[in-house]
């Protein structure tokens, strides 16, 4: 750390509403980031990382109420008593901001050169510095005519590190940026900030629930709970000796790339000593369930005369009763073409697909087949309780009327651990992790033999997601499920899966049991792949 402090906060607290025996969302703590610095901090959801950022900076939400025993402070200036006006040219000036969905913050009806261009002060050449901009992190200054849905998600995401550069900010702060991106795509953003930092000499405050990206990244790091900060230090020694006993709990539950255990540890068990509990006997493998012989899909190109564009093209992938198949490669290989093409979503142009021996077609597969999204906020009606939610594919297929849909709905939630009380509440009233359970749940309730999950826990932090694959793997045994399992994070995939199929550009590079396929991978493609994987760094 060098000797200047750019960012400083000192005993700062955080309450939510007008009570003051209110818990503290953030309470009482203490940072600093110093210039060139790259200070990692990491914590479950609702810790109150982004929290603490944003109130540093004059974002916090009108309904908190902020209090800094010591004070905040840009570098010897203090902040906490300034006014708007001056924090908003501190943050147009000399902070910049990342966000962690792309999307959602650039205007989709401007041009990204046009949305650039509002960030880089007034000057005569500002066409040729959106240029340059662009260029800094790895786009062709030819797209700056291109609209946000033209780009993608990593394309997104450094446009918004463009926006963020564009009055030469000495601190950086990256809130998020690399989740549900694919392997290949988070290395190129974990590079990029690193090579950004080096060449500016800025600051960076690297928000994530990713230790693994942390410890790539970060030279000192702080560990959040609750809205504490329980351990902070260098970054090589947190990593490799933690003292505080959740910082180990993270790390225990964050699958590994090696042999995988039978159950991961959650956060509770390791912090209570409480012994993992033995999963379900495996279920044996039975006969093949799902069949898929050259496939292959198209999607319309843009404009009259464009060509299409060929999204998966000859894949044949086979599974049994029973047997966990993981599908990965980068986003647009295919992965998710593939699943839908399975759910009859999308009409292939080549290929066959067998569901239990018969073609896929009108009336083979709506019950015995489902599928769970990405989005486990998206995928939810907002206006439908869960009761509702979990009731409208019963009544769709016209199942488990009258007490047997009371039994049913409460069997549903107990075998995804949700309480009988979840079942009055809205999508909005639940976490991330208690709504991918209730996608779980509506996708079981129709008692399907094979189900599909497309990036199930991609945006789910490590405590959450070590209950969900848990969850999912217990479900799997109990009912002989068999699992097409979709995703880009491989130490998920080692967990979950019993074969592995490597898709890139629309075609299989590279198939096999999953130690062999992730240990020994043959196709050029899939060694890089592999070599792309994060791993948390003791030492550096």
């Amino acid at each position: 750390m060098t000797s200047e402090a750019l960012l400083r906060i000192e005993g700062l607290t955080i309450r939510f509403g007008a009570r003051s025996d209110t818990a503290p969302a953030v309470d009482d703590v203490t940072l600093s980031i110093g210039r060139g610095e790259t200070l990692g901090l990491v914590g479950e959801s609702g810790s109150g990382k982004s929290l603490t950022a944003m109130a540093a900076l004059g974002l916090a939400p009108p309904s908190a109420r902020l209090k800094a025993s010591g004070g905040l402070f840009w570098r010897r200036s203090r902040i906490d008593d300034k006014s708007e006006a001056w924090l908003r040219r501190l943050r147009g000036k000399r902070v910049g901001v990342v966000f962690q969905e792309p999307a959602g913050c650039l205007n989709p009806l401007l041009t990204i050169g046009r949305q650039i261009a509002e960030s880089v002060p007034v000057r005569k050449d500002r066409p040729n510095r959106v240029a340059a901009l662009l260029g800094e992190v790895g786009l062709d200054s030819g797209m700056t005519g291109r609209y946000p849905h033209e780009l993608s998600g990593g394309q997104q995401q450094r446009v918004m590190i463009a926006i963020a550069l564009a009055a030469d900010p000495l601190l950086l702060i990256a809130d998020e940026p690399t989740t549900a991106l694919d392997l290949t795509i988070q290395a190129q953003i974990v590079a990029l900030l690193r090579d950004l930092k080096a060449r500016r000499g800025m600051a960076l405050l690297f928000i994530s629930h990713d230790l693994a990206l942390v410890s790539a990244l970060a030279d000192r790091v702080a560990i959040m709970r609750q809205g504490r900060i329980v351990e902070q230090g260098p970054a090589g020694e947190v990593f490799a000796s933690p003292r505080d006993a959740y910082t180990r709990a993270l790390l225990a539950a964050r699958p590994s790339h090696g042999a995988p255990p039978a159950r991961l540890p959650t956060i509770d068990a390791f912090l209570n000593d409480l012994s993992v509990p033995s999963p379900p006997p495996a279920s044996t493998i039975g006969a093949t369930v799902l069949e898929i012989r050259e496939l292959s899909v198209d999607y319309p190109g843009r404009g009259w005369f464009a060509k299409a564009h060929r999204a998966v093209n000859g894949v044949s992938l086979s599974l049994r009763a029973g047997e966990s198949l993981g599908l990965v490669g980068e986003s647009g290989s295919g992965k998710s073409t593939v699943a839908r093409s399975v759910m009859g979503l999308i009409k292939p142009i080549a290929g066959r697909i067998e569901l239990f021996g018969s073609e896929r077609g009108a009336g083979v597969g709506h019950n015995r087949c489902q599928i769970i999204f990405q989005d486990s906020g998206g995928s939810l009606n907002p206006r439908l309780t869960v009761r509702s939610i979990l009731s409208e594919p019963m009544d769709l297929r016209d199942l488990h009327r009258g007490p047997a849909r009371k039994e049913r709905l409460a069997a549903a939630l107990e075998e995804v651990a949700l309480e009988p009380a979840h079942l009055e509440r809205y999508p909005h009233e639940l976490s991330g992790g208690q709504r991918q359970r209730v996608n779980i749940a509506r996708a079981l309730t129709l008692d399907p033999d094979i189900l599909i999950c497309d990036e199930i826990v991609s945006a789910l932090d490590v405590t959450v997601q070590a209950q969900v694959l848990n969850l999912l793997k217990d479900i799997q045994a109990r009912r002989a499920l068999a699992l097409l399992f979709i995703s880009h994070d491989l130490a998920v995939v080692r967990f979950v899966a019993d074969r592995v199929a490597v898709m890139k550009d629309g075609t299989i590079v590279e198939s096999g049991p999953t130690a062999d396929a992730l240990d020994n991978p043959k196709h050029p493609y899939a060694r890089r792949l592999m070599a792309a994987i994060p791993r948390v760094v003791a030492a550096r």
